[in-house]
């Protein structure tokens, strides 16, 4: 008679090696002669957690004729793209991203089409927004970097670095400085020349790191306000003639357009002169003639972009010149670590700015990015935190409450804890910080919401037919 000690071994001894096979073996299956035995992966007992919210289409689930294939991350984290990570629409709306998918449908062809993207630090040096605008670009057209201010808080966009000689920079939000007005460009800022005695001048150039699209253009677009002055802008690249332009004088907001069919493989430099007074200058865009752009706008430390903080009429005065046809807001990170009960005064806030919003561009459709997942260290490990669900539902509520789109970023990412996961997967999706994605997971969600994108509209656009 076998004893029961003797079973306990046995089995623990025959677990030894199926662990042992389990996670040696490579190949999911061992031949043996004829036979093959086929081994589980932890992904086939684990299934990764598969998040797809249908609340657009009604009752026609179009995600069936979506490509779909799977994109292993690590060896236990899978990011599933067999399914749509929806885009909601508030209930009993059929689609209010429709003014935008209808401006594709009958202007991509005539002229570009721009998305403003504001976010947090979450999308700072074009984290996110790059790949969106790749991606929406390969579907349906366009070029080019995006707006650019002349400087910002971090070190620039990957796609677009700027140097500057004779500039002085203000913005809105997170700064105590104090700015001569508050006519500051939509991007948060504004620039003044130190010396108005000397030329200002900067150059732009790329980096290894830009995406192809991001490298060729068409026209360059300066936005400013002369100061009812005129002054000169030189454009030069090597083995190209120079451009030379003149401002208008007038007190009202200007943008220069100035054709320039090139790339980014030889810096192009800007020198304006002439000013005796100083302007405000807002930025360049690197655009082509038509299709799609994405302009990444990210304000560090903020909560919300503050819009109110800006003279409204300038604000709208620039944007009627830019043909904006969707909004991205993503914000909210500054407010998972004042851990509350209850936020009602941030939806309150976000409501109150999407009105403002509306406002200024009437004619664009809005898209609010909710919270992504965070983790914070606690009893030993680490865990999201536990305030992310109501800050998430108040973003949604004050979207829906304006007729505003919305996209689950958390549960796009797995849900709750799924920080954990981005941070230890191979190679890292997320920061150690737990807070912001590295550039591979800001690759993956720009990708996501490109495909959310993509498919809302096929889904509004069959509904039309």
């Amino acid at each position: 008679m076998i004893k029961p000690f003797t079973v306990v071994k046995i089995l623990l001894l025959l677990g030894l090696i199926w662990g042992l096979i389990f996670s040696l073996n490579t190949l999911n299956e061992i031949q043996l002669g004829s036979f093959t035995l086929k081994i589980p992966t932890l992904e086939s007992i684990i299934k990764a957690q598969k998040f797809s919210v249908n609340t657009y289409p009604p009752s026609s689930n179009k995600s069936k004729n979506v490509n779909k294939a799977n994109t292993k991350i690590s060896g236990k984290f899978v990011v599933d793209s067999l399914e749509v990570d929806w885009i909601q629409h508030p209930p009993n709306n059929q689609n209010v991203l429709f003014s935008f998918y209808h401006k594709i449908k009958t202007e991509k062809s005539k002229e570009i089409i721009r998305i403003l993207h504001f976010g947090d630090s979450q999308i700072e040096g074009d984290r996110i927004s790059s790949v969106l605008r790749e991606e929406l670009q390969k579907i349906w057209g366009g070029s080019g970097t995006g707006f650019l201010p002349l400087s910002e808080n971090n070190l620039g966009k990957p796609s677009a670095q700027i140097q500057l000689n004779n500039w002085q920079k203000h913005q809105w939000f997170n700064s105590k400085q104090n700015a001569p007005h508050n006519l500051y460009g939509f991007t948060g800022y504004f620039h003044q020349l130190q010396n108005t005695l000397n030329p200002g001048i900067f150059s732009v150039k790329t980096s290894g790191f830009a995406l192809p699209k991001s490298l060729h253009f068409k026209n360059i677009k300066l936005l400013f306000n002369s100061k009812n002055q005129e002054f000169n802008c030189i454009v030069e690249q090597k083995n190209k003639a120079s451009i030379s332009q003149n401002s208008l004088a007038t007190e009202e907001v200007q943008l220069l357009t100035i054709p320039f069919l090139s790339n980014l493989k030889q810096n192009v430099s800007f020198t304006l002169s002439g000013a005796t007074n100083n302007i405000d200058f807002y930025g360049i865009s690197l655009d082509s003639d038509t299709g799609i752009t994405v302009d990444n706008i990210p304000m560090r430390g903020s909560s919300y972009i503050n819009v109110s903080k800006a003279n409204f009429k300038n604000l709208k005065h620039q944007l009627d010149y830019l043909n904006v046809g969707l909004i991205i807001y993503q914000f909210g990170i500054n407010v998972v670590p004042n851990i509350l009960s209850n936020y009602d005064f941030y939806e309150k806030m976000v409501f109150n700015e999407l009105v403002l919003l509306k406002k200024l561009v009437p004619n664009a459709a809005i898209l609010v990015i909710g919270i992504s997942d965070m983790s914070y260290f606690t009893n030993e490990q680490y865990q999201s935190y536990p305030n992310l669900e109501l800050i998430k539902q108040a973003q949604k509520n004050a979207a829906f409450a304006n007729n505003c789109a919305f996209w689950d970023l958390q549960e796009v990412m797995g849900g709750t804890n799924s920080m954990v996961d981005w941070v230890n997967a191979q190679p890292p999706l997320a920061q150690p910080d737990h807070a912001h994605f590295s550039p591979a997971g800001a690759k993956i969600i720009g990708k996501k919401l490109a495909q959310a994108i993509e498919q809302d509209y096929k889904d509004y656009m069959s509904l039309q037919e």
